[in-house]
């Protein structure tokens, strides 16, 4: 059969989402050592075998291939053009950890895992992906594994989809039965289980760690001399008190399914890496690369918009703005049956719409809280379903501009809990950076909060201009032009004298002699308080600062535009 694959001389991975450009070191040129290793990446430098041997069948007539890499990454115009318009499914997994033939196989047709299907490569998140079925499993000879002191780790990519699956299983069975662990995902509950069982058949939950269904994932198990850690995403759950595991016993590896019939991996699945050792150490490490490739989720190693322009007292956001902040972007609440869930950021800042569009299902799906990333806690939420903004729309995000945007209308509107946040400064400062449009003319609110505990300030969208006023007193309204169904990036900065707001970096005129007033607030987004003069549009993105922000306005400015190409 034969071999295709193209010559390889850069130890490095092309990230193919990640926000910091470059190149990616190969994951096991920096943490060697590992005794089995399956990706559809290429792993270590001096390994210049294929990744996948694929399988087609026309007319009754099977035909393999070698499918190997170019520049590091699946040699993916080899494989389409095997596939010629048809499906293709992946017969065996080349081991790249130099650790012996401990290849991965399936010789049963039925239990493959699909590659391409109908001359289309399966994806996600951009990245290249075998799907398998609850028939799918793929084992090694018993030689596989043979830890001096029994201490292993795992590291798999994956995404889940379904029920119940097996993901990567060490067992014996050639001497005596039993194994000291194997993983599964379980959507019913949403969590990823790690087992031990003996020969005797009983396999008690060691521990279990919460993930979210239909999400792409990094999954990881440690097991030392007397614990086992979990991670999912850079998450982990530990659990002490295991006693020690089993030592220098040759087991089989299982990956994409388990030695049970029916447990195989009906989930997305791009790697799978196993150590005869305890890799703690280098378990960040470890997850890290492999994130920088998958662009899997935000972990907090690269730097946003409040890294550069810090001490924001609220900030909301469907890219990533922070790298102290790892949490969700929003909880999404889907229209069929008022299931929510929280959805997060890629790796390179943006919002993850995949996981969006799977759990909206084809259906409408509304923003019922958008969490603050400024590290003060102040989330925006709206408990009530018929007041909250839209995101999905019959299956498709919203957006503007071409970025991930939430649509507001009459009678939605969302606010912080808590009518203690310090929105101004001791002398009254405040500015405020927006991405909005309006489609509706009429006296709108897109953010407005109370000074003093008197007047209200909030940036107006209505037909004629954008402007950052006090109760709507024309005499300290700051007014921008404005066209309706523009998108803008709208500005708005208050001292101790006088205010002024800018529309596209361009200044739409102050007012001076406008003694502002102190005191702290509940922020109201999308409205001017409750779901009073709401907004007819859509918004991306709001940041509070109790600060006169005049000196950074440029810079930030810049930073918002470089992202969502508002104006030239």
């Amino acid at each position: 059969m034969p071999f295709i694959s193209a010559s390889v001389i850069s130890p490095y991975n092309s990230i193919r989402g990640g926000a910091e450009g470059g190149l990616v070191p190969l994951l096991l040129d920096l943490y060697p050592n590992a005794a089995a290793a399956y990706s559809l990446r290429k792993l270590r430098t001096a390994y210049s075998g294929p990744a996948i041997e694929a399988r087609k069948t026309v007319g009754g007539e099977t035909f393999v291939q070698d499918i190997g890499f170019v520049d590091n990454e699946l040699d993916t115009a080899s494989l389409l053009t095997f596939a010629n318009g048809g499906d293709v499914f992946v017969a065996k997994w080349y081991d790249q950890s130099g650790n012996g033939n401990n290849d991965a196989f399936q010789v049963s047709q039925s239990s493959q895992a699909s590659i391409v299907l109908s001359g289309v490569l399966n994806t996600t998140n951009g990245n290249v992906a075998a799907l398998g079925t609850s028939n799918t499993v793929y084992v090694t000879g018993y030689s596989i594994f043979n830890g001096a002191d029994g201490t292993y780790s795992g590291f798999v990519v994956s995404k889940l989809i379904s029920a119940f699956d097996g993901v990567m299983q060490l067992n014996n069975l050639s001497s005596g039965g039993g194994g000291e662990i194997f993983r599964y995902f379980n959507t019913s509950s949403t969590t990823f289980r790690v087992q031990s069982w003996d020969s005797g058949g009983g396999a008690p939950v060691l521990v279990t760690e919460p993930i979210n269904a239909n999400s792409n994932a990094i999954s990881s198990f440690i097991r030392g001399l007397d614990s086992l850690t979990t991670s999912s995403n850079s998450l982990t759950n530990s659990l002490l008190g295991l006693g020690e595991p089993r030592k220098n016993i040759e087991d089989r590896l299982t990956i994409m399914g388990s030695n049970v019939a029916g447990f195989g991996l009906e989930s997305y699945f791009s790697e799978a890496i196993l150590y005869p050792s305890d890799q703690s150490a280098n378990r960040a490490g470890i997850e890290s690369n492999i994130n920088k490739n998958y662009n899997i989720y935000w972990d907090g190693s690269q730097t946003g918009l409040l890294d550069d322009y810090p001490s924001a007292v609220a900030a909301y956001s469907l890219r990533a703005l922070n790298s102290a902040y790892t949490g969700p972007a929003i909880e999404a609440r889907r229209s069929s049956d008022d299931a929510v869930q929280d959805i997060g950021f890629l790796y390179d800042g943006s919002l993850d719409t995949e996981s969006l569009l799977t759990f909206a299902d084809g259906g409408d799906v509304f923003v019922a809280k958008w969490y603050d990333q400024s590290g003060g806690g102040y989330d925006s939420l709206q408990p009530f379903a018929a007041q909250q903004p839209q995101i999905v729309d019959l299956g498709s995000v919203v957006t503007l501009n071409g970025k991930p945007t939430i649509l507001s209308s009459v009678g939605k509107a969302m606010y912080t809990a808590s009518n203690s946040v310090p929105v101004v400064g001791d002398l009254g400062e405040r500015s405020s950076f927006s991405v909005l449009n309006s489609s509706s003319s009429g006296l709108q609110v897109a953010i407005s909060y109370v000074d003093g505990g008197t007047n209200l300030f909030f940036p107006i969208a209505f037909n004629t201009g954008i402007a950052f006023s006090r109760n709507n007193d024309p005499a300290s309204n700051a007014t921008a032009p404005y066209t309706a169904n523009s998108d803008v990036v709208f500005t708005s900065l208050l001292n101790s004298t006088n205010s002024e707001v800018f529309l596209n970096g361009v200044s739409g005129g102050g007012v001076t002699g406008f003694i502002p007033q102190t005191g702290t607030s509940r922020i109201n987004v999308f409205a001017r308080y409750a779901n009073v003069w709401t907004l007819v549009g859509q918004v991306s993105e709001i940041i509070l600062y109790p600060s006169d922000q005049s000196t950074n306005r440029e810079a930030i400015e810049t930073n918002i535009n470089n992202y969502y190409t508002i104006y030239p």
